[in-house]
């Protein structure tokens, strides 16, 4: 392999370590960063989807298996999107009220997912997963955004509207292929609210820092979430074990 591919290669492993749990390298500009942005969240939701479906198989009630995924998608996604929640509330709400709206945010995701017919939790995990990154990657498209610093961060910096036309339609696809029509409406709100949250924060801070996409990034994921428990209801408890629901 040629020394242009071997650094190409190494640029964008050195992206998806930046947001996800693959160990971090110093690297150059990573080349479509905002592809595989989008692309390690499908990743990350497929795989926490797989984590909990090796838990549900000894026999466990939903509701275990549910949480395993969240908890799965918070450690393969090395916590960016909460670490950045969690900064940008502490740094508008203050210290005291940081971590309650974390912890919040996480119980209404797990609450959601428990929320969401069984079936469908692979398309739920990836749709939301990839559905907040999309929102983090397009807002970069549209505002002012801070340097990215060191550490885990959804910053990319220039995003092509080739890129963000690419994974608008892979999100959209998604969200077809698991709700249909719903899905189309459930697309459309995620962006609506993708953009007024990015507009209130560019107006608030003046600029779109790592932690405030992280926070739009986390928003996201609860809409899509919720949305989905709406249009595909489970119709059992999730502490009760039984098949098909």
């Amino acid at each position: 392999m040629s020394a242009p591919s071997r650094n190409l290669l190494r640029d964008a492993w050195g992206q998806v370590g930046r947001v996800t749990i693959v160990p971090e390298g110093d690297v150059g500009p990573a080349p479509w960063p905002a592809a595989l942005v989008v692309a390690t969240g499908i990743a990350v939701g497929a795989a926490a989807w797989l984590a909990g479906r090796m838990i549900a198989a000894i026999g466990v009630a939903p509701a275990v298996s549910g949480l395993v995924t969240v908890i799965m998608t918070i450690v393969l996604g090395a916590a960016v999107v909460e670490r950045g929640l969690h900064a940008v509330s502490e740094r508008w709400l203050g210290a005291r009220w940081a971590t309650l709206v974390v912890g919040g945010t996480v119980l209404g995701r797990v609450v959601a997912v428990w929320s969401i017919a069984p079936r469908l939790w692979l398309g739920a995990l990836v749709l939301a997963t990839a559905a907040g990154r999309w929102a983090a990657v397009g807002l970069q498209r549209l505002g002012d955004v801070a340097p990215p610093g060191r550490g885990r961060t959804f910053v990319v910096g220039t995003v092509s509207w080739v890129e963000l036309a690419a994974a608008s339609a892979v999100v959209l696809i998604v969200a077809v292929m698991i709700a249909g029509g719903a899905g189309v409406a459930l697309t459309f709100a995620v962006l609506v609210i993708a953009v007024g949250l990015g507009l209130g924060v560019q107006i608030l801070d003046r600029e779109l820092a790592g932690d405030s996409l992280a926070a739009i990034a986390a928003v996201v994921e609860l809409v899509a979430l919720v949305g989905l428990a709406a249009a595909e209801p489970a119709t059992g408890s999730p502490f009760i074990h039984t098949s098909g629901r």
